[in-house]
C-alpha cells in the first residue's frame, strides 16, 4: 500500500511522505524540539520524484517560449531570404525592362522611318503614274498621226 499515493497538488505535499495535511506547530516550552518547516509552493517535493507541479509548469512554459522564439527566428530568416530573392528578381527584371525600352525606342524610330519612306514612295508612285499616263497619251497621238505606216507600233 505504500506505493499508492493520492495526486499531488497544492494540498498535502509538505509532509515528509506526501500524505495528509501539513503538521502545524503548537507553542511548546521545550526548545530541543525541532519546529516543522512552513508550507511553501516553491519548495521541491521531498519524496525524491523531482520538482513539484509549479516547477514543471514553469519548465514546460519555458520550453514553449523557446520553441516559439526559435520558430519566430526561423520565420524571420525565411522572410528575409524571400525578400532578398524578390529584390534580386526585381533588379534583374528592371535591367530587362531597360533593355526592352531601348529596343522599343529603336523599333519606333524604324517604324517612323518606314512610314516616312512609305509616304515618299507613295508620292513617287503617283508621280510615275501621272508620267506613265502622259506617255500613253503621247503614244496614242503618235499612232493617230502616223496612220497605216505606224501599225507596227505597239500600243
Amino acid at each position: 500500500m505504500d506505493d499508492i499515493r493520492p495526486p499531488r497538488g497544492n494540498y498535502g505535499s509538505s509532509t515528509p511522505n506526501g500524505y495528509g495535511r501539513p503538521t502545524t506547530s503548537a507553542p511548546q516550552s521545550n526548545q530541543n524540539v525541532e519546529q516543522p518547516t512552513p508550507v511553501t509552493t516553491q519548495q521541491p517535493s521531498q519524496d525524491g520524484n523531482g520538482s513539484n507541479y509549479n516547477l514543471r509548469v514553469a519548465k514546460k512554459s519555458g520550453k514553449k517560449s523557446k520553441i516559439i522564439i526559435i520558430l519566430l527566428i526561423i520565420l524571420t530568416l525565411a522572410a528575409s531570404a524571400f525578400a532578398a530573392w524578390e529584390y534580386m528578381e526585381l533588379k534583374d527584371l528592371q535591367s530587362e525592362v531597360n533593355e526592352l525600352q531601348v529596343e522599343n525606342k529603336r523599333l519606333n524610330e524604324r517604324v517612323y522611318s518606314l512610314n516616312y519612306d512609305n509616304r515618299d514612295l507613295n508620292q513617287k508612285i503617283e508621280l510615275l503614274t501621272s508620267e506613265n499616263e502622259s506617255l500613253k497619251e503621247l503614244n496614242q497621238s503618235l499612232i493617230d498621226a502616223c496612220g497605216n505606216a505606224c501599225t507596227t507600233v505597239i500600243p
